[in-house]
């Protein structure tokens, strides 16, 4: 039967799926006289959910807790279609006929304007009350600072067992003859104490209880889930107030306790939410987990088995709070357990979940699911169940999406267009071919950048392993997860391919009217909807249930050109003696591409400048996600390197060595980039990374590391010193004071500029931060292949315990690899958790992970706030929540990597190779604070705490403290923001800097004043990438 998702609900979507809320558990009560069908009362529970913005772009609007009200503000009231186009709204309603109900709130604005209101079908056809302005089917008019309250009865006529509550506010262009223009932009409404109360004596009520997404740690041992490897590094972390160090058992699966240990170090981990309450210079973040983490070592137990972890702790956790709820989290002593009551479940929190180890915990089932995600994303082909390697695989099964797949060329970059597309407003001159690859998981868009970085994993995780003679597990047919079986070629390159043959099409043919002249051989970004669509959409007639849509391809760039061009020639060395004659085609593309961008070498290599676009669009914008994600990049100096790196590897050609021993030295965001050198840059001031999908330099020296007997011996000795140094910074962070999770990656503070009011900092992890660790794992892993070195094999694999639940969620951010892991990420198609037709998600989807800026509304749904939630916490495990829990080609291709990896080290002849981990049973470490600022005292001491302490700064012999800009004698991340706040926003923040705070500022180029680079060497001072301030002195004649 052909499933059909009405117009009306796609069309008030907001930025990526407002849908209705999760399916529920409906659980019968007793009758009785009255009851509440939904209430916003933030008083009572400051989670705004069922409740949630939903607009149609270009309408736009934002929210916030303010109080007890719901504050609503309107960017823009100018939608699509009508006054629907901004909405507050709850779903999952039950109706029933003959019921009498009362509906009852305040409302109060800013601004003179209209509010309708309406209670009824989702489809918007069938009505059962729409008459707050006191009419049948009339807005209420609002009056500037008067509070509207009303309080209507009305008796249901028809039974619904799914109405919504919604009011809508935006300009209602005089549809339906009337007048209402809804709220005027920039205008503010504050909505509370929202009631719909049923009154009918023996009414039914139905306590529904939503699967919202909120993650809730079952225990306070936290874990790698999915198990551990026997001869590799095997540590937990247990959460707790009690800081003296605890003993633990570890118990097999009868209970018996087959080895004991102490807890070797014991912290506060403020990015796991481990410590007190406290005030920080981005909001007060609350104490809702023990403060301080206790860290338990059993690397050296090796035997086989299924194990729990048992602390033998009488002190638990108390005085927590959870977004208004006190003491949600504190435990009780029962005998030997502390106990936490959950709502009708109870959890052991002082034990773990069950887990395993064994030889090796990176085995070809969660190698073959996790690569399955490619082929499950694939376009233009049918997807066979026989293909699909877990989950429900009838039900992810589904005709081919976009089968036949064509698109116009657009001449310039454009954000917004005409969203009707009768009115299309781009170009519609010059169409392409543009079947095939892979598309987003949010969005139907298949871009080359990503993809790039995808393919390139894939085909160096089988690079290494035919370097290491492991590559036997990508036998043709033996991961039974692509439909290719049968050629004799590898399936992981089989799979790789179907990308690379899609970024073909993508090539500018020199017929192309607007960039054929210029750009002939150069690739187009990426192709995409001129619109956005939504999520819970049937892939193969996505574009029949939603007329409407215009595909588009976006404009050639450097950084689309670059990635295609390395991974054709690594692809062209990889096919050879498999495949000649399609080897001897990337090859061929490869050069051509090269030589494309060579042509404009001059333009690529410009410094990084924010909005390059605008004086050359080869560069990607940052900003363009309307319709897709923008895979901006503005410095492409990097992925120019990296395709010289794969064509020198694939060549031997010295034009090509020429080319990368030449490549500019020069800085992007304070990071020196230079040849055979593996930077740890900040993207966008956020993290310091090796690789991703935007810094591309360090693929091109694994490459080259892989392939070195062309290499000069200096360049080589430069790229593995420069590689241990790398991975040793890493390792230096793992083991650093307040990490209690082992991960190898500290928060950052990062800047939003915003598009109306002041532009605000946050501290904590970016986007898809999970992506980050992987990366920094994998980095791990190659230096262990390339140097022999087991601590940073150690390491690798202690980094990957936080992705399967060695963190502050204690959740797997693996589907299907763990007990309590990710279920639903944000996909456009498994979207089973707000439409039961569409199905659940595979095993081995890695999804993005927590984000500090908590961007989108659902979470903000949930009572999460910005500032006021500790980094590992800001995740909610729902198909809604876009920012936190959206896979990606990337992240996907990540973990693919990281696990052949692991396992390459971990075959029967490696592993026989590696020594077993001896635990020294060294005094406790006990750390209970942050790093102090240059002068510090701390102890290691087995019997006592000593607490580290900040010591006062004294100014040097010219009065100056640098890096106290606020000048409280000390030297922390609230300098950097001060520095940032002054000069987005000089006119508000300039004058507060005294002129000794600008002296005592100026750390980076010291003499040239303050600038951003100064916020970022005081956090690169915080993070000990630096030793000391200044970090440089501008030079002077």
């Amino acid at each position: 039967m052909k499933h059909k998702t009405t117009k009306a609900i796609v069309s008030s979507l907001l930025s990526a799926a407002m849908l209705v809320t999760s399916m529920p558990a409906v659980i019968p009560e007793t009758a009785f006289a009255e009851y509440d069908v939904v209430t916003l009362d933030l008083e009572k529970d400051p989670v705004i959910l069922p409740w949630r913005l939903v607009e149609s772009q270009p309408a736009a609007q934002g929210f916030y807790v303010d109080g007890n009200a719901l504050k609503v503000t309107v960017y823009y009231p100018v939608g699509a279609n009508d006054r629907s186009d901004l909405q507050l709204r709850a779903r999952g309603l039950q109706i029933q006929a003959g019921h009498e109900y009362t509906v009852s709130g305040t409302i109060k604005t800013d601004a003179d304007g209209y509010i309708y209101s309406r209670i009824g079908d989702y489809s918007g056809n069938t009505d059962c009350w729409h008459a707050l302005g006191g009419a049948e089917w009339m807005p209420a008019q609002m009056k500037a600072n008067e509070p509207f309250e009303f309080s209507q009865t009305f008796t249901a006529t028809e039974n619904m067992e799914a109405a919504e509550w919604a009011f809508y506010y935006a300009d209602n262009r005089g549809m339906y003859g009337n007048p209402d223009t809804g709220m005027p932009e920039g205008s503010n409404i504050w909505f509370s104490d929202l009631k719909l109360r049923d009154n009918t004596e023996g009414a039914i009520c139905e306590t529904v209880e939503p699967d919202l997404g909120i993650v809730r740690p079952k225990s306070n041992v936290r874990i790698n889930q999915h198990g551990y490897s026997s001869k590799l590094t095997k540590k937990a972390s247990y959460c707790t107030d009690n800081k003296e160090p605890c003993q633990f058992e570890l118990r097999d699966s009868s209970g018996k306790a087959v080895y004991t240990g102490t807890a070797s170090a014991v912290v506060e981990d403020r990015s796991a939410g481990n410590t007190a309450t406290e005030k920080t210079p981005f909001g007060q973040k609350r104490k809702d987990s023990g403060k301080y983490v206790q860290i338990l070592d059993f690397s050296d137990f090796t035997e086989a088995g299924e194990y729990t972890i048992f602390v033998k702790d009488t002190v638990g956790v108390s005085d927590t709070a959870y977004f208004g709820h006190e003491g949600f989290y504190d435990t009780a002593l029962d005998g030997d357990k502390l106990m936490w009551n959950e709502g009708r479940n109870s959890y052991c929190m002082n034990e773990s979940a069950a887990f395993t180890i064994k030889a090796n915990a990176y085995d070809d089932t969660l190698l073959a699911d996790s690569l399955n995600y490619f082929y499950q994303n694939r376009s233009g082909i049918d997807i066979d169940s026989a293909y699909i390697t877990s989950g429900e695989k009838e039900s992810l099964a589904h005709p081919a999406a976009d089968l036949t797949d064509s698109a116009y060329v657009q001449h310039a970059w454009i954000k917004f267009y005409d969203l009707d597309a009768k009115n299309f407003d781009g170009d519609t001159d010059y169409k392409i071919d543009v079947a095939g690859g892979w598309t987003d998981a949010d969005f139907n868009c298949k871009s080359v950048v990503n993809g790039a970085y995808a393919v390139w994993n894939l085909q160096n995780a089988y690079e290494l392993s035919s370097k290491l003679k492991a590559d036997g597990k990508f036998s043709d047919g033996k991961l039974g997860a692509v439909p290719e079986d049968g050629n004799k070629a590898p399936d992981i390159l089989d799979e790789a391919r179907y990308e690379l043959e899609w970024m073909m099409k993508m090539v500018v043919d020199e017929k192309d009217p607007y960039w054929g002249k210029d750009c002939a051989g150069m690739v187009y970004h990426k192709v995409q909807d001129h619109k956005y669509v939504g999520i819970a959409v049937k892939p193969w007639d996505y574009i029949g249930d939603y007329d409407g849509i215009v595909r588009i391809v976006k404009p050639p760039t450097y950084a689309a050109t670059a990635g295609f061009a390395a991974c054709a020639a690594q692809a062209s060395r990889l096919w050879r003696g498999i495949d000649d004659e399609f080897a001897d085609k990337c090859l061929a593309a490869a050069e051509n591409a090269f030589s494309a961008l060579k042509d404009k070498k001059s333009q690529l290599t410009t410094n990084h400048i924010y909005d390059a676009y605008k004086h050359d669009p080869q560069f990607a914008p940052l900003d363009h996600a309307i319709g897709a994600q923008p895979y901006g990049d503005d410095f492409v100096v990097d992925e120019f390197y990296w395709a010289g790196c794969e064509l020198f590897a694939a060549t031997g050609n010295e034009d090509y060595y020429n080319e990368i021993s030449s490549y500019p030295t020069g800085y992007y965001e304070g990071k020196e980039e230079k040849p055979f050198t593996f930077s740890r840059r900040f993207e966008d001031t956020m993290h310091d990374t090796s690789f991703s999908n935007i810094n591309t330099s360090g693929l091109g020296n694994i490459t080259l590391l892989l392939n070195s007997e062309n290499l000069k011996a200096e360049d080589k000795e430069t790229l593995l010193k420069s590689l241990s140094k790398t991975a040793d910074g890493y390792l230096e962070y793992m083991r650093s004071y307040g990490n209690g999770m082992g991960v190898p990656m500290e928060g950052a503070v990062f800047y939003d500029n915003g598009s109306i009011g002041d532009p605000v900092s946050f501290e904590g992890y970016a986007e898809n931060s999970n992506g980050y660790v992987v990366n920094d794992a994998l980095l791990l892993a190659y230096a262990y292949h390339l140097t022999g070195k087991e601590h940073y094999l150690y390491g690798a694999s202690e980094a990957m315990d936080y992705i399967f639940g060695r963190n502050g969620n204690g959740i797997s951010y693996v589907t299907g690899y763990g007990n309590y892991t990710a279920k639903n990420p944000h996909h456009r198609w498994r979207a089973n958790s707000i439409d039961a037709y569409f199905p659940k998600a595979p095993d081995g989807v890695l999804v993005g992970g927590p984000f500090a800026g908590l961007n989108d509304p659902y979470v903000g749904s949930l009572g999460m706030k910005r500032g006021e939630v500790a980094v590992q916490k800001c995740y909610a495990d729902s198909v809604e929540a876009w920012s936190v829990n959206v896979p990606s080609l990337s992240l996907n291709a990540s973990l693919v990597s990281v696990v052949s990896a692991l396992q390459d080290a971990l075959g029967e002849d490696a592993a026989a190779q590696l020594p077993v981990i001896t635990t020294d049973k060294p005094p406790v470490q006990v750390t209970t604070t942050t790093k102090a600022s240059q002068t510090t005292t701390s102890k290691t001491t087995s019997t006592t705490t000593e607490i580290t302490t900040r010591t006062s700064l004294t100014a040097n012999a010219d009065g100056v403290i640098f890096g106290d800009v606020n000048e409280d004698k000390n030297i922390d991340i609230s300098d950097a923001v001060f520095i940032m706040q002054s000069i987005a926003n000089p006119s508000k923040y300039g004058k507060r800097i005294t002129e000794q705070g600008k002296k005592n500022g100026d750390v980076s180029n010291c003499g040239d004043g303050l600038t951003n680079m100064d916020a970022l060497a005081i956090q690169k001072y915080k993070l000990d990438l630096i030793k000391e301030l200044p970090e440089s002195y501008m030079e002077t004649k």
